[in-house]
């Protein structure tokens, strides 16, 4: 869906003189008193939106760096669903930070397997209490790197409506150059669940730094009625970096 491309500057041979100056391919050199500088012509290519998105442009908000947000934010978004082809195509190259960075991304594959199908309605009809009963993969925003792209999306998924019951939503990211999605990654996460007296939550504070640092906090809570049984904060912090960065 989701590039530094370089320009090569070929060598120029003069035939006029025995001494032949050339060019290197990515860089020039500027003699001056006897102190050799070079100096970079590589050519950045902005990275474009990628064909495999074309026509969701209007749906990706314009985001820019520093960003943050906390979770339970994301539910005042109306967004775009995912093709399950886009999917496929921003859940490339998926590297875990968390041991279940993934667990929404293998319910959302099971659930376009059934639609494309034609099953999802034949499985919704005989769902029983704490099966799942849906998830999608949502547009969300973009960051512009000029060489790359951050592709934001989300997936919502919940189960059936009975006890015990589960609900969630997570933001993922795509880095995008060279045409190709580098990295996919998990950073940031909701969920809610409960069984009465107890239920249960987890929420994320995010911010991306302009230098792509990512700092990020877990707030995990358990209740029994209206009493805290246990409160857990995690901090998560790293650098996303690519192949390519």
């Amino acid at each position: 869906m989701k590039s530094i491309y370089f320009c090569a500057f070929f060598a120029l041979f003069s035939c006029t003189s025995p001494t032949n100056n050339a060019e290197d391919e990515s860089t020039e050199e500027v003699v001056t008193d006897n102190i050799t500088e070079v100096e970079s012509t590589a050519e950045i290519i902005p990275q474009g939106f990628p064909l495999e998105l074309i026509g969701l442009e209007s749906d990706f908000t314009q985001l820019k760096l520093p960003f943050s947000l906390v979770t339970g934010s994301m539910d005042s978004i109306e967004r775009t669903e995912l093709t399950f082809e886009q999917f496929n195509f921003l859940t490339q190259n998926f590297r875990l930070q968390q041991e279940d960075d993934d667990y929404s991304v293998d319910l959302c594959k099971k659930m376009y397997s059934l639609k494309e199908k034609n099953e999802y309605d034949d499985y919704s009809d005989d769902l029983h209490i704490g099966q799942l009963g849906d998830a999608v993969a949502n547009a969300y925003g973009i960051v512009d790197l000029d060489s790359a792209l951050m592709v934001f999306w989300t997936i919502s998924y919940s189960s059936y409506q009975a006890c015990p019951y589960y609900t969630g939503e997570e933001l993922f990211v795509s880095v995008i150059q060279n045409d190709s999605v580098q990295v996919t990654m998990q950073i940031a996460d909701e969920y809610k669940g409960g069984d009465p007296p107890f239920s249960w939550s987890l929420y994320s504070e995010l911010l991306i730094t302009k230098e792509l640092e990512v700092k990020r906090k877990d707030v995990e809570t358990e209740f029994d009625e209206d009493i805290l049984v246990e409160s857990d904060t995690a901090h998560i912090n790293y650098h996303l970096n690519w192949s390519g960065n």
